[in-house]
């Protein structure tokens, strides 16, 4: 099952290589395996979608409110007025509106792994500490 870091980090790889250059498409990525690459496709070629069913209970059908793409972006999903994402699928013949979707998208993916990275650093820091209590206190 895809956990939340490996989805951030194949959506950021994902849109790194969208934003080198911009006449390619999510679906040509050389990492699906459809492609020779060694990703299964997911739903709608994102890995943030993909992530956000997993998370999606029984008999709910809005699994974008659990997109960390969204929530970074303060919208209900990622096709909002301002959304980056759709600033580079809707500008196919825009190349300055396009380049700038896609280093958005990267921009934020950047920030959305930093905050997790840290979020998970803070973790392991409480967890070690937990266990240094226990230790101290079950020795006695």
């Amino acid at each position: 099952m895809l956990t939340k870091r490996e989805a951030i980090e194949l959506s950021l790889e994902l849109w790194q290589w969208l934003a080198a250059d911009i006449n390619r498409d999510k679906m040509s990525w050389p990492r699906w395996s459809e492609n020779g690459g060694t990703e299964e496709k997911v739903t709608c070629y994102c890995h943030a979608c993909a992530y956000a069913l997993t998370l999606l209970p029984d008999n709910e059908g809005n699994e974008c409110k659990y997109c960390f793409i969204a929530e970074a972006l303060g919208e209900r999903d990622c096709f909002g007025s301002d959304s980056p994402f759709l600033e580079w699928f809707n500008n196919r013949n825009d190349p300055p509106a396009r380049r700038r979707g896609a280093d958005t998208m990267v921009k934020l993916l950047t920030e959305i792994a930093t905050e997790y990275a840290e979020l998970l650093r803070s973790q392991e820091e409480t967890r070690r500490f937990n266990i240094a209590v226990e230790e101290h206190f079950y020795k006695r």
